[in-house]
């Protein structure tokens, strides 16, 4: 029996978010997502300086034991945000200036940086070349150079000898290199290593003692070791759930960034991470308007984006690894999710962990149970419909029901009976209501506590 299922009910009104609330009903949700198999990882919530949970579920490695708030893990992408406050407290020094050429602090350096600042970088405005793009991640090209002693120098090499993607300040295209520049820069101004400044001046003043910035020794790397997948999950298994075992997962040889990798060298804890989050917020708070959605489409700035709740967020992922950190700078509230598991449903687990700490109703998880999709019941569920303002089709094909919306989603449907359909692409269910001559009259999609009603957009 999987425990903590919530399968009553779809939808759990949370109490008064109070401190002991929280914690009761977050720790029944990790349960139940990773009963289903969706995480194994730490996570952290916290109001402020008020630490609300801080705990782990699932496994740090294959057969090994539960995490705990002392458990380290590869951020990856979470360490920009580090990066940028190094930046910040350089400016504040006097020893740059967002508005300085990169080619200040970077020698040599190619004549078409010139026109490339600090603030470029920051925001992903400069049109360097993303490395990431060019090796794509977890391929053996890409392993093979992240593995290198000198893989940061090369990256920067790389880079100079290619063409900007578009001139600085133009557009708006997210690049890993950018960061590795700022690493570089750091060093520069500060007059030490990267490692050393971030080390003193941010990991120090932030109270992350458990953390460091990663390399290739054996004491660098996270206890947490990351796990797999192995081929793609069955209709049955994204409906019903797995468990975290060897029948379908592997293990990851973690590929641990240099210590001069400014995009993802952080190693870390959950409550770390979230002492980061809330020192940023505190230290920072006159800078945050330089982390906004401007008319280039950039919504990021300083390591972070935006939500569209005004949240400032950001994801990373190594292979094996995938985390997510959400800062609100209007209560203060902190969510961190850091996972060993490359399938862990880490974005929808933070949101229901912010819905949890405001007291607002969320969707608890649960297992669906499928059943054969019989070929007539999906004869008058097809053809065109309209969902809000989105334009949406059901298909049948191959023996399978699809929701389609070109190009935005093509989410299969999966049987619980003729008119009940869990979307495994959503989390949510699709039910269908039919007149007296069988043919679907509306549908509603119910995911992430919402119920969004369709109609049919021909006779």
């Amino acid at each position: 029996m999987l425990r903590g299922l919530m399968a009553a009910a779809l939808l759990v009104a949370a109490a008064p978010a109070q401190a002991q609330d929280i914690a009761q009903q977050a720790d029944a949700y990790m349960a139940a997502r990773t009963d289903l198999g969706q995480f194994s990882g730490s996570v952290l919530v916290a109001r402020s300086d008020e630490v609300l949970v801080n705990s782990g579920w699932g496994l740090t490695a294959l057969n090994g034991e539960r995490p705990d708030a002392s458990t380290t893990w590869l951020a990856a992408s979470l360490t920009k945000p580090v990066t940028a406050a190094a930046v910040l407290l350089l400016r504040d020094e006097g020893r740059l200036a967002l508005s300085d050429s990169v080619c200040r602090f970077v020698r040599p350096c190619p004549d078409a940086w010139a026109p490339v600042t600090i603030e470029h970088l920051l925001r992903h405005t400069s049109g360097v070349p993303d490395y990431e793009t060019a090796l794509e991640l977890g391929s053996p090209a890409w392993t093979e150079r992240m593995r290198s002693p000198d893989s940061a120098a090369l990256i920067v090499a790389e880079a100079m000898e290619r063409p900007l993607d578009f001139a600085p300040g133009t557009s708006f295209a997210y690049s890993n290199t950018g960061y590795v520049l700022l690493a570089r820069i750091i060093g520069a101004a500060s007059g030490q290593s990267y490692e050393s400044y971030v080390r003193s001046k941010v990991l120090n003043a932030a109270g992350m003692s458990d953390s460091w910035l990663g390399g290739a020794a054996p004491d660098r790397r996270p206890s947490a070791a990351g796990m797999t997948g192995r081929g793609e999950a069955s209709s049955e298994e994204l409906a019903l759930g797995r468990t975290l075992d060897a029948s379908w997962l592997a293990a990851v040889e973690p590929v641990v960034p240099g210590v001069d990798h400014g995009d993802a060298a952080l190693v870390t804890t959950a409550g770390d991470m979230g002492r980061f989050a809330t020192w940023f917020l505190k230290r920072f708070a006159a800078d945050l308007d330089l982390i906004r959605q401007d008319e280039l489409g950039a919504d990021h700035g300083l390591g972070w984006s935006l939500t569209a709740d005004g949240e400032l967020a950001h994801n990373g992922i190594l292979p094996g690894y995938v985390s997510r950190i959400v800062a609100d700078p209007a209560t203060g509230l902190v969510v961190v999710v850091l996972a060993n598991l490359d399938a862990a449903r880490f974005d929808a687990i933070s949101r229901d962990l912010i819905l949890i700490a405001r007291g607002r109703p969320y969707e608890a998880p649960r297992s669906h149970v499928i059943v054969p999709l019989d070929p007539s019941w999906a004869e008058g569920l097809t053809g065109a419909w309209r969902m809000g303002g989105v334009d949406t089709r059901v298909v049948f094909e191959d023996g399978r029901l699809f929701l389609t919306s070109e190009g935005r989603f093509r989410a299969g449907l999966l049987p619980e009976g003729p008119d009940v359909y869990y979307a495994p692409l959503f989390e949510g269910t699709v039910t269908f209501t039919r007149d007296e001559t069988g043919r679907a009259t509306g549908y509603v999609l119910d995911f992430r506590g919402e119920s969004h009603p369709a109609s049919r957009a021909e006779p």
